[in-house]
């Protein structure tokens, strides 16, 4: 388009270039100037265009952190915060807590305060071994204690109990940890 506009000078474009400023034919000039307009609006065509697709890529990238790791963030503090609600609410009273040699049973007394449990796992453990024991029936409401047999199964002699609640369907850390006695 521009050569056609420029025909006559396309052919001095190569002279003109070769050339000091003082011998350029005005013709020729004017093809130059012509092309370097062109390739300085394609720069700045470009610009735009760059800029345009950082922007698209910033929105793209809000768009996935919105719609995927937000909620699987708010999935995770959910559960985390009942558990932290959990900590400090659930323990053992030591006083009904023991270990009951001749009838090969565990009695656990189990406190809850300020929160409402789902359950507990109780984790009996002896020398180099341990028994798990989920308890989901007959449990304390808030600010209640009850107290559970648990059965010892293996014939270990058990040594240390360990409670964890569980909250919703998630099964809490352990909470509180007594050395057994014997009852």
């Amino acid at each position: 388009m521009i050569i056609k506009k420029h025909g006559a000078c396309a052919r001095d474009l190569n002279y003109f270039l070769n050339l000091s400023n003082r011998k350029r034919s005005a013709c020729a000039r004017d093809l130059f100037l012509s092309f370097s307009n062109l390739s300085n609006r394609k720069r700045s065509l470009s610009t735009v265009v760059a800029t345009l697709l950082m922007v698209l890529l910033v929105v793209i990238a809000v768009g996935i952190v919105s719609q995927i790791v937000i909620p699987m963030i708010k999935k995770d503090l959910s559960s985390a915060g009942s558990c932290l609600d959990a900590m400090g609410n659930v323990k053992f009273n030591n006083e009904y807590t023991c270990y009951d040699k001749t009838n090969r049973i565990t009695r656990v007394s189990i406190e809850v305060k300020k929160v409402q449990v789902s359950g507990f796992v109780v984790n009996i453990y002896s020398e180099g071994n341990s028994e798990s024991h989920t308890i989901k029936e007959g449990l304390p409401k808030e600010n209640e204690a009850r107290v559970y047999e648990i059965e010892i199964i293996t014939g270990i002699i058990p040594k240390t109990v360990k409670v964890s609640p569980i909250m919703g369907s998630e099964t809490c850390e352990e909470m509180d940890q007594i050395i057994l006695n014997e009852c």
